[in-house]
């Protein structure tokens, strides 16, 4: 007799029930893997979808942000500055007729008598000088408070990323 004869039918019994259990596990762990791997690919899926959707909206915020600000920047623009400070660019005594109306030999100094009269042909590119002047001053006004609204969105990004 053989080493078969000597184990007997209560040994092949044990022999296939152990061997049945551990092929019933193995179809147990390799049937958790599948279903886990699933599980992960779904996670994964409904976290890049998660994600799209945020990078959606925030796009979205960005461009509308941009937009009003843009807006607004324009608004600054087109209004029109507050005040105008005063100025001169040149002074009245200085323009005088160069032909005087009374004879140097009349007055008592040694200078020549000024008429009073000023010269009126040197002032008649102001008016677009002025415009120009004005423009440029509107301009800057609307970038300075521009400047002054991004400075301080800057500063309440910064505060709320503290």
């Amino acid at each position: 007799m053989g080493i078969l004869a000597s184990i007997g039918v209560q040994g092949f019994l044990y022999i296939a029930l152990v061997t049945g259990a551990l092929g019933g596990f193995a179809y147990f762990v390799h049937h958790e893997r599948e279903l886990g791997a699933a599980a992960v690919a779904a996670a994964d899926q409904r976290t890049v979808a998660v994600a799209q959707e945020r990078d959606t909206a925030v796009q979205t915020a960005a461009v509308l942000q941009t937009s009003i600000a843009e807006g607004k920047y324009d608004k600054i623009i087109q209004t029109p500055v507050v005040g105008i400070a005063p100025f001169k660019l040149y002074h009245n005594a200085l323009c005088v007729d160069p032909v005087s109306a009374t004879p140097a030999s009349a007055n008592s100094g040694d200078s020549p008598a000024v008429s009073g009269t000023a010269d009126r042909g040197s002032n008649q590119a102001l008016p677009d000088l002025a415009t120009g002047l004005v423009t440029i001053g509107r301009n800057a006004d609307a970038q300075i408070t521009a400047l002054q609204a991004e400075v301080a969105a800057l500063r309440l990004e910064m505060q709320n990323g503290k």
